[in-house]
């Protein structure tokens, strides 16, 4: 894990590289919101993909 004075970063065992803001950062910088969202994003694909694969062992 890196950290940043505004944000931490983590690195997945792919290399994908989630940041995120720190909770004690009152105003977000657009970088801050670009890594939010980012992360964000990352979440919803896992859960696609996730309820995807719940979907096709259901049909089994």
């Amino acid at each position: 894990m890196v950290e940043n004075e505004n944000y931490k970063s983590y690195t997945a065992n792919n290399g994908t590289e989630l940041r995120f803001p720190k909770a004690s950062v009152v105003q977000m910088t657009a970088e801050q919101r670009d890594c939010y969202q980012n992360f964000i994003n990352v979440l919803a694909q896992i859960l696609i993909k996730y309820a995807a694969a719940e979907k096709e062992n259901q049909k089994i």
